[in-house]
Parts: structure tokens; sequence; C-alpha cells
């Protein structure tokens, strides 16, 4: 614009342009392209604090922000190109402060009768408090955004009168929802509230609409999307009212408050838990503030104190000291008292004390002293030396052998504090023992001999046996327990010798033996060169014998015959005696070879044989009636036959 085009429109124009520029904060401009030249308004000026009402491109673009100069060319550019409408909010520096304030930029470009853009007219208003007002806002919505998101509250527009209300986002998100699964109704929200808790949140809302309360405040459960039930913190003020008092607005906010559910819940518990501990305590305890005045004491403290708890609460006490006694009707009761700080976390310090009855254990402890120097009385009375020591190789325990024998071969004086093993003068033997030491502390029992040079040619020898002490499966001690066994070994030594001699005297007797063996040998296969010597014998004998009877039976055969030849009386009875004279005879023989003894034969069977077999002969009368009353004898065979031929005679005689 050229002020000449002002002035030509005449003052009332003129003053009508400025009015206008005034009133409604604007001032124009115009751009002639092909002159490059950009008119400017007053008001112009006065937003620009620029004073020269003409300037040219980079006059003008000197005045814009530094980082808004590109934004600027480029729009300006983009309007151009595509016949657009030149619209920006840029940034410009007061050419008159040096102040940036923000101002919008409006314009729309003029053609020629070619259509080619020649002109661009358009308006610049200062808009700097809106855009700090935006901003303003915008911190403050970011702000309220935080400060949702960090306390993760949801909020609630709630029209009572049409039962439509606005969930936001994170009111959704509390119980699980989307926003797009939330219905926006009242009935929403009444339908989720636990049926234990639903008279009461109603009921509460019901009051504050009514004006009867000044807020709406109620804590309820509230169940999820998932079925599970969570508590809530529902706050909410009528923030509009008709003027009959008819509630049109309410708006509010509800809270997640189930993790301060549940640590008020988890604190009841661990008060609980406190109270049931401190009253289950086997002794007398309380706490004390920092003015000494007792805040806590349980049924014993109190009963020690002959007070009920409710009274020890404000009332101060003298310090316990550590272990003390109370008069008591079964005599004295023994306490032992300990003290402890306990922090709050305003960092205010208590103090706590607790006071267990001690007295059986005092009992104990005398019956462990008692039962100590019993014990100690019975170690120092053996012979043997006996160590107890405790994980480290400190001695515990010792009997009196154990501390001489150490005083007289190491010098030391014994004591609970003395390692006596590991301060030998041989550094071999001081290793030994160490070594020792790390397997019975890893727990293995086992038993070790070692000598000591008693001097003057007196060697002693010594057997070890070590254990370890083991307490809930860990090791927390040994015990050394060591003998002398010289006589032992000396025994040892005897009982080789002994033993060397029965060796001796044993292989001589093996070679006794065998010498016997041989003529034990020699005998056997004598005997049974003779075995088989008798054994000919007899069969010998057998058959010779058995020849001797077939002979006399062929030669009684013989005479038998004979006989039926002769017809003389006399000279058949004299054949018949003849024959039961060879009958006797070979009847002997028979006997001999059916007994299988050739010395020998049993007369009692030989006779009855006999006898019979001459009846059966007809050499004596049948009708005679045998009766037999004989002994086992046994005779000879040089008696058997003369006494069997006398026995024939008197038979066939009779």
């Amino acid at each position: 614009m050229k002020s000449g085009r002002w002035e030509n429109t005449g003052k009332h124009a003129s003053f009508t342009i400025e009015q206008t520029e005034r009133l409604v904060s604007l001032g124009f401009w115009e751009w002639d392209m092909i002159e490059d030249t950009w008119s400017l308004s007053g008001n112009w000026l006065r937003i620009h604090g620029c004073k020269k009402a003409q300037l040219s491109t980079d006059e003008l673009m000197g005045i814009a922000y530094p980082d808004d100069r590109k934004e600027i060319e480029k729009v300006l550019r983009a309007a151009m190109d595509d016949g657009l409408m030149y619209d920006i909010r840029h940034r410009i520096v007061c050419q008159d402060t040096g102040n940036v304030r923000w101002v919008q930029t409006c314009g729309q470009f003029i053609n020629d009768e070619n259509g080619k853009p020649v002109k661009l007219q358009g308006t610049v208003q200062d808009i700097t408090e809106r855009i700090e007002m935006e901003h303003s806002i915008q911190k403050s919505e970011e702000r309220f955004r935080l400060a949702m998101q960090a306390s993760r509250d949801g909020i609630f527009d709630y029209y009572p009168e049409t039962g439509e209300v606005y969930y936001s986002p994170g009111w959704a998100e509390i119980l699980g929802f989307s926003i797009e699964e939330v219905i926006p109704y009242y009935s929403f929200w009444e339908e989720k509230i636990h049926p234990e808790d639903r008279d009461n949140a109603l009921n509460i809302l019901r009051l504050h609409l009514e004006g009867k309360i000044p807020l709406f405040h109620v804590e309820h459960r509230i169940r999820m999307k998932s079925g599970q039930w969570k508590w809530a913190l529902g706050r909410g003020e009528v923030t509009e009212r008709k003027p009959d008092g008819t509630p049109v607005r309410m708006t509010g906010t509800m809270t997640d408050i189930s993790v301060r559910k549940k640590l008020e819940m988890e604190l009841k518990e661990s008060e609980l838990r406190f109270r049931q501990f401190m009253e289950n305590l086997p002794g007398a305890a309380c706490i004390k503030d920092e003015d000494n005045k007792i805040v806590y004491a349980n049924t014993i403290f109190a009963s020690l104190m002959d007070k009920k708890q409710q009274d020890l609460l404000d009332s101060a006490t003298d310090a316990y000291v550590s272990e003390h006694t109370v008069p008591s009707t079964d005599g004295v009761t023994f306490w032992r008292t300990y003290k402890f700080p306990v922090a709050l976390p305003d960092r205010s310090v208590l103090i706590g004390a607790i006071s267990l009855n001690i007295t059986g254990q005092k009992k104990v402890e005398e019956e462990l002293r008692t039962l100590n120097a019993n014990l100690q009385a019975i170690i120092d009375n053996t012979d043997e030396f006996i160590l107890i020591s405790d994980n480290q190789g400190k001695p515990v325990l010792f009997n009196k052998s154990f501390a001489d024998i150490v005083k007289t071969k190491l010098g030391i004086e014994m004591n609970p504090g003395t390692f006596p093993h590991t301060v030998s003068e041989d550094p071999e033997m001081a290793a030994w023992w160490n070594s020792l030491h790390k397997r019975v502390l890893a727990g293995e029992r086992f038993v070790e001999e070692f000598s000591i040079d008693a001097g003057g040619g007196d060697i002693r020898y010594y057997e070890l046996h070590y254990n370890p002490v083991i307490q809930d499966g860990k090791v927390t001690g040994f015990t050394e327990f060591t003998r002398d066994i010289t006589d032992k070994k000396e025994g040892e030594k005897e009982l080789i010798e002994t033993n060397k001699e029965l060796r001796e005297n044993q292989k001589a007797a093996l070679n006794l033996l065998q010498d016997l063996s041989s003529e034990i040998e020699e005998r056997k296969r004598a005997e049974e060169a003779l075995r088989k010597s008798l054994a000919e014998q007899r069969i010998l004998n057998e058959e010779i014998h058995h020849r001797v009877k077939n002979n006399l039976q062929i030669i009684s055969s013989l005479l038998g015959l004979q006989r039926s030849k002769l017809d003389n009386p006399e000279a058949e009875r004299a054949f018949e005696e003849t024959r039961s004279r060879i009958l006797s005879m070979a009847l002997v023989h028979e006997q001999l070879y059916q007994s299988g003894k050739f010395s020998e034969i049993h007369f009692s069977a030989y006779v009855k044989e006999m006898i019979t077999k001459l009846v059966q002969s007809n050499i004596i009368d049948n009708h005679i009636k045998l009766n037999f009353e004989l002994d086992g004898l046994r005779l000879s065979i040089d008696k058997a036959v003369p006494s069997g031929l006398i026995l024939n005679e008197l038979v066939t005689n009779a």
C-alpha cells in the first residue's frame, strides 16, 4: 500500500480505517510483488515497533523471529504456487523494544487480467496474549493430566436429572475397561458397587445431592471387568443447582485405594500379630517414648508392676538393669532385660524392653556348673589325656593328665585359650597336628598312633582317638582322647616273637607229619598186600573145603551104590555106618564153606543139621522124636571133625 492510496480515499475514509484498526487491533499491509514493496498501516507499525511505512521483503523478513523465517517463506511460497489464502502464526522481534511477540498474518492474492498474482493484501493481529493464554491453558491441562496420571484418579461428570455421566478414560482404566466399553450412565457405576457397600454409598450420595452434607466422600468396593473387587474412594461436589436447590451437575473423582486398603489391612494384621506376639512372649515387655513414658506394656509386665496395662500407658518408670530379681510367693525369680531402639518414620526413637524369666535357666546353669565340676573331677582322675576343642582348635575342656604332659613336654601352662599343638618346636609335628585337626573338622572319625622319646632310651607309644562334635549337622568342635599303649606295643612284640616260635614249631611238626605220612603210606601198602594175600588164601580154602565136601559126598554116594548091591545085612550095616561117618565129616566142611570162616564152625547148627539128615537117610529110626537143647557153641575144625564123628557114633548106636 502506498500512503497516497489512503489519502486519495479522503480524510473520512482514512479516519475510518485507523479507527477500525484500533478497534479490532488489526494492522493492514499490502505487498506489491512487481516492485517488491510492502506498504504498512499505522497499527501495523505500532504492533511491530517500526517507523518505516514501506519495507522491502528482506527488511520485512528481518523483523521476523529468526527461527520462524524459513516457515514464513515456505507458507508464502505454497500460497503463491497454489493460489491459496496466506495464513500463518509466527513470532516477531519488536524493533523499538526488542521483545518477541506473536502475530497472526493473513492475506489474499490479487491477480492481473492474465490471472497472474501481482499483489498480496492482508492483515496482521497481535495474538501474544492469546498465545500466552493458550500456553497457560496447555500447561494447566498438562499439569492436570500429569496430576491425574500420578494420582491414578478417574473423573466423572454427573447430571442427576438425566442420569447421564461422563466417565474419563482414567475412570474406566481403574476398573479395567476401555472407554468404549463404559456406558455413560449413573447405573453403570451403581450396579458395580459391592452389595455390602451399596446402601451406604448411595445414602451418602443422596444426602449430598439433597444438600445435607457438603461433599460426597465414600470408600467402597467396586467390581472390575475381570470380576474381582477393588477398593475405590469416590469424591465429588454439586457444582450447579437450580434456584430451588435441585442439583443439575456434579463433578468428582474416583481414586483406586486398593493399595492403601491392603496396607491398612496389613497394618492391622501386623498390629494384631504384634500384640499377639507381645502377649504370648514368655516374659515382660514394654515400649517407652523419648520421655521414658510407657506407651505399651503386655500383661506380664503389668502383673510385675502390680498394675493394669492401661494404667501403665502414661506412667514413667525407672530403667531396668541387665539382670535383676523379683520377689515372688515361691521365693525369688531371676529376670534378664533386653533394651533396643524402635525407629519411627518421623525419625523419633522409642525404647523397647523385653524381660525374660531366667529362673529356670539359672537353675540349669547351676546344675551345669555342678555337672561340669563332677565331669572335670572324673576326667582328672583318669590316666588318659583328654581334650575337647571348638571348631577353631581352641581348648574348651581338658583334664589334669593332658595339662601335665603339655607342661612337661612343651613347657606350656594350659588354659582355655592355649593352642598346644600349634606351638610345637618341631615343624613337622606341628604340621601333623594341623592335618589331623583339618580331618576331624571335616567330620572324619579316626585313630592315629605316635611315639615320644621319654629319654634314656625309653620310647613311649600313644593311641590318639579323634571324634568330631556335630550339632545340627555342623561340626562345632572335636574330642581328643589319648592313651598310653606302650605296654600294648610291648605285648605285641612278645606276641610277634611267640608267633615266630609257633611258626617254627609248626614247621617242625609239618616235617614230622610228612615223615609219619610216608610211614603210614608204607603201612597201608603192606596192609593192602596182606589183604590181597588173605583174600587169595580164603579163595583157596573155600575151594579146598568145597572139593573135600564134594569128594566126601561122592564117596558117600559110592558107598550107597555099593550097599545096594550087598545081600549081607552086616555088610550093609557096616557100609551105612561108614557112610554116616563120611556125612558127618562132609557136613563140617559144608558149614565152613557156607560160613566163610575157616577157623571154626557153629557146632549147634552143625549138630541139628547132621542128626536131621541121618533121620532123613533112615540111618536113624524116623519114628524117633527129636528135641534139641543146644547152646551157641563154636568149635575149631580140628575139634569139630572128631566131635562130629563121636556124636555120629553115639546117635547111630543108641
